[in-house]
């Protein structure tokens, strides 16, 4: 008898597994793709599916390692141009955070003389959606 859970959609990749814990439970371990939403978890049992259910993953807290810095301001930027910067909050895990970070954190640009620190969210950091900032 073969069973397997498979969970289809991250990535275009499938995911699956015939593990099971010691109560008895499917596992898939190590989904090592930085998702959130809803996926749909196919079993099957020789090769016959026999039901389905949607695995959710959401992001934990914020960890300011992962953060993503995006844009061409985090690259160059030309004297006397307005130019920014898009950061993107991650979790601990690699997730994009769908909500706003519980914390305020700050973005640091070290340059030749001078440092500009600014703090999200604020006037000069603003949230545009989830958490996304910019």
């Amino acid at each position: 008898v073969t069973v397997i859970a498979s969970i289809a959609g991250i990535d275009g990749a499938i995911l699956s597994s015939s593990m099971f814990n010691a109560m008895g439970q499917i596992e898939i371990p190590n989904i090592a793709f930085s998702q959130t939403g809803a996926f749909s978890v196919v079993y099957e049992l020789n090769s016959t599916q026999i039901g389905t259910t949607t695995l959710t993953i959401t992001p934990t807290d914020a960890s300011v390692a992962n953060f993503t810095i995006e844009s061409s301001g985090a690259n160059y930027q030309v004297d006397g141009d307005a130019n920014f910067v898009l950061v993107q909050t991650r979790d601990q895990f690699g997730n994009e955070r769908v909500t706003p970070a519980s914390n305020s954190f700050s973005v640091e640009f070290v340059g030749p003389t001078t440092t500009l620190i600014t703090v999200c969210p604020s006037a000069t950091c603003l949230l545009l959606t989830g958490g996304r900032y910019r």
